[in-house]
């Protein structure tokens, strides 16, 4: 069992997260290249400036010379003024491409999230997956909208200044090079200190987001256990650790800017002692000019490179965000479609699972072993067994929400695997045991799979019983509440039951649909129940008497194997599993 801090310790290197990044910006190639252009002429302004106070310093001041003082000046006057226009202009061009770029990779992350098979979401929790849609999207939206970008903008002062110092004066550059690698050697250092203290702190943000989330979700079992202090208790712990390492994080990141900029002014301090010193013994080899020269132009090297040292704590908890992001978006799909996959043509409903096999855990518990099933055209099966025999699995694996290890499934002669998902799942209604509603209109649940006009909806409520909808306050469009909460569990079983049928499938599944509803809507149910499977295939996952009852065929299961088959006349006088079962949970209903 891995604990949170190896989980959240970042396997992918930076300057692949930079490439990522660098692709993700690069979409918009455009806005790139106009802000590379505002940049590299930001530059040339920046290198003019010193320049220009050289000149008035040696040629004009020295020899004072006023109206040629005033023309330079004047010269110079334009220059910082035109300088500002394109850094105007490359701040808004890189504002629009990181907000660009956020959007997309929302858009991305959510449609990543959208195709994920269950399988990524019966492994992850609701709350890893709610922090990589916000708040590591949200760590990452500073960076994108100016900072890392602004970087760019730093790195061409950067390289600029550097090659006007090598061209002003070899020696004094050479000196200022020359404590460059304690400061490399610090940076490198606290490099790796503070990924792992960001890598901790991205890593438990979602385990506190988790927290959240399933506290929430589960408000009703925890007020039902009188669990509220205890809860409160559970969330001042796990807050108190999400606080200090927050601290930590920001404390070591905090460490490098002053350092830096220490190391900065005495490197100043040095150039202007040595850059002095031979000004004062050489005649004209270093001017009072290429000495003020130098230093600013020094500080058009150093300034940036103060800038970009201030982004590292940003860009450590950005990148810290931004991998976790992209080990999502990365993550091959386990559920796809062949190229060639073609549209699933279901005229009859006849389904054949073929020896299948398949496990949860790649291998390690079977729970379906060499399965077959063969089941006819509008026949209706009803599965038993006892809990975790592989009943849910079964309609799981036909809707190809998972996909089998070995074997096959077929619907009118068509392996599941070479058709495309959405006729697959178009052709199949299906039912879960626990109803879940959409926080918005009966309407909107209702044709969630398929735009019905209101004829349709009448006439698929009206079948199963379900006309009490009309009863609310505005009817159709009356919201039902998170998770469909403003309904009885009956009235949103009964919901889910119309939005199965509403697409008109060839197929229907229910997930042991009717444990939920008491028995005055059960009844309303049997009585429509004949009407929603005729000419219909339908596997149902019994646990009431009734619905066993009215099944063509009754399949009993254990361990993921089939162990009895036939009619519920046929199994009973058999007296073997399905007797033992009727005895212990059907008897009591008749």
């Amino acid at each position: 069992m891995e604990s949170d801090d190896e989980k959240s310790k970042r396997t992918i290197p930076d300057k692949i997260l930079i490439k990522h990044l660098l692709k993700n910006l690069f979409i918009n190639k455009k806005l790139m290249l106009i802000a590379i252009l505002m940049m590299i002429t930001q530059t040339v302004f920046f290198a003019l400036g010193p320049y220009l106070i050289k000149i008035i310093l040696d040629n004009y001041i020295a020899q004072k010379s006023r109206l040629e003082f005033l023309g330079i000046w004047f010269l110079y006057l334009i220059v910082v003024v035109l300088r500002f226009i394109p850094m105007y202009f490359q701040r808004w061009v890189l504002l629009i491409v990181g907000e660009k770029t956020i959007y997309s990779l929302r858009k991305k992350t959510y449609e990543k999230l959208q195709d994920n098979s269950m399988e990524y979401f019966d492994k992850t929790p609701v709350g890893d997956s709610l922090a990589r849609m916000t708040s590591d999207i949200d760590s990452i939206q500073p960076l994108l909208s100016g900072e890392f970008l602004m970087a760019f903008s730093s790195l061409f002062m950067v390289i600029g200044g550097l090659i006007v110092c090598f061209l002003i004066s070899l020696p004094l550059t050479l000196i200022t090079l020359s404590v460059f690698p304690v400061i490399i050697t610090f940076a490198i250092f606290q490099r790796r200190f503070v990924r792992k203290k960001w890598e901790a702190y991205r890593g438990f943000n979602a385990k506190y987001i988790s927290s959240i989330a399933e506290t929430i979700s589960g408000a009703r079992v925890s007020q039902s256990f009188a669990r509220s202090e205890h809860n409160r208790a559970d969330f001042d712990k796990l807050n108190e650790e999400y606080y200090q390492k927050g601290l930590s994080a920001f404390r070591s990141s905090s460490l490098f800017n002053p350092f830096y900029q220490a190391y900065t002014k005495l490197t100043i301090v040095l150039v202007l002692f040595v850059g002095g010193s031979m000004t004062l013994q050489t005649q004209g080899v270093v001017t009072v000019g290429i000495l003020v020269l130098f230093i600013l132009y020094l500080n058009q090297f150093l300034e940036p490179l103060l800038i970009l040292t201030g982004l590292y704590a940003l860009i450590q908890t950005s990148f810290s965000a931004f991998e976790r992001i992209i080990i999502l978006l990365d993550t091959p799909l386990s559920i796809t479609e062949l190229m060639d996959a073609k549209p699933l043509t279901c005229h009859s409903g006849k389904i054949t699972l073929n020896k299948v096999t398949f496990s949860y855990d790649s291998g390690e518990t079977m729970v379906l072993d060499d399965f077959s099933l063969f089941i006819q055209p509008n026949e209706c099966i009803a599965i038993v067994g006892e809990t975790g025999s592989g009943k849910t699995t079964i309609i799981s694996l036909i809707s190809r929400l998972y996909d089998i290890q070995e074997g096959s499934i077929k619907i009118d002669g068509q392996d599941i695997r070479n058709v495309t998902l959405q006729s697959l799942r178009k052709s199949i209604g299906v039912v879960l045991q626990e109803p879940f509603l959409f926080s918005e209109s009966v309407r909107y649940n209702l044709c969630y799979g398929k735009e019905a006009s209101n004829e349709e909806i009448k006439n698929v409520l009206r079948l199963v019983s379900a006309d009490f909808v009309y009863d609310l306050s505005d009817g159709l469009d009356t919201k039902v509440g998170e998770r469909g909460g403003w309904l009885s569990l009956g009235q949103r079983q009964l919901v889910s039951f119309a939005r199965a049928l509403i697409t008109n499938p060839k197929i229907i599944l229910l997930d042991e649909a009717t444990s939920s509803i008491d028995p005055q809507a059960e009844l309303r149910i049997q009585r429509a129940l004949s009407k929603m499977l005729a000419n219909r295939t339908s596997i149902i996952i019994a646990h009431r008497l009734s619905t066993v009852r009215a099944a063509d065929r009754i399949i009993v299961i254990d361990k993921g194997k089939i162990i009895e088959e036939g009619t519920f006349d046929e199994l009973l006088a058999l007296k073997g599993e399905f007797y033992t079962l009727y005895q212990m949970q059907f008897r009591h209903e008749e």
